[in-house]
Parts: structure tokens; sequence; C-alpha cells
């Protein structure tokens, strides 16, 4: 689904004659001026943030386990803002081929990914010391050593608990 920029939620609000903020309207159909209709959108924008992420049709995913104490508060931090998120559980479905290609680069390589304080020590120590080019696969078959939870949005992607990046993401 594609996201909405400030033009089409502009574009939008001109078909309905006028932006509310707060109680007082603000007129903005006029084309002769702009710069008014900039600023009666800018301001739209900031009175009311939790409609305006709903206008954006963020993507979010959430990759983990319910077992995962960080893949729950991302949850509950998505949930909080009404942020809507997809829960995909690690332990049922996996990330995909090209999901985990998109994630691997969003965040700098496939040493990033891997969680090393994972229960599977054994696992561990087999994708540490296999060729290369078989991590990959020896990773998709084996997700719990992944860094948990993974939340993507479109092409953006974290590993763990980082709420601070969360919040920049539009």
């Amino acid at each position: 689904m594609r996201r909405k920029g400030l033009a089409a939620i502009l574009t939008d609000r001109m078909s309905e004659n006028i932006i509310k903020i707060g109680k007082k309207p603000v007129w903005a159909h006029s084309t002769s001026n702009k710069g008014s209709m900039n600023t009666a959108l800018n301001m739209w924008v900031q009175s009311s943030p939790e409609r305006w992420k709903d206008e954006c049709n963020m993507n979010i995913q959430i990759f983990g386990t319910k077992k995962s104490a960080d893949t729950r508060k991302a949850e509950r931090f998505f949930k909080e803002r009404g942020i809507k998120y997809q829960f995909i559980d690690l332990k049922e479905k996996g990330l995909s081929k090209g999901e985990f290609a998109s994630v691997k680069q969003a965040v700098g390589g496939l040493d990033k990914l891997i969680d090393e304080n994972s229960k599977d020590k054994d696992m561990l120590a087999l994708i540490k010391y296999i060729a290369d080019e078989d991590k990959e696969d020896k990773i998709l078959e084996n997700q719990q050593v992944l860094v948990q939870p993974i939340v993507r949005n479109g092409k953006k992607a974290t590993v763990g608990y980082q709420p601070d990046v969360w919040k920049g993401w539009d």
C-alpha cells in the first residue's frame, strides 16, 4: 500500500474545502494563495499527529516470538501510539528469503542480525564457522538465532528494541 504524502492529503482536504484545526476552520481551497494552504496543512499535521500517522499508512511488521520481552515491548510501543502493525511469529512463519535480504541490507549486514546471547549455542557456533555462502541458508533454517524483534517499515528495518529510531519513522 502506498503512503500518502502532503500533496495527496492536501488534495483530499481541498475537496472538503476546509481544514478544521481544533474548533477553528481554516479555509484551504483557494489556489491563489498557496502559502496559506501549506500553512494550514502544516498546522493540521502538528495539531493532530495521531490522525497524521493514520493518513500516512505506515506498514509496520514486527517479527519475533511472544516469549521475547523486547518483542512485547515493541508491540506495546506501536499499540500505545495507535500505529497499526502486523505481528509475524518467527516460530510459526519466519522471514522469507526476500524479507531476510531486505532486513540484512537495512541493518548493515549479517553480523548485526545474529543474537550472540541466543540459547542455541551449538547453532551459533555452526553459523560462526561455516562458509560465508552457506550462512544465510543456515540462518533462514534456524531463525531462533536472530535478534528480536525485527521491525520493518517498508525498506527501513531495525533489530532489537529501538524506540528512538521508530519515532523518526514517518
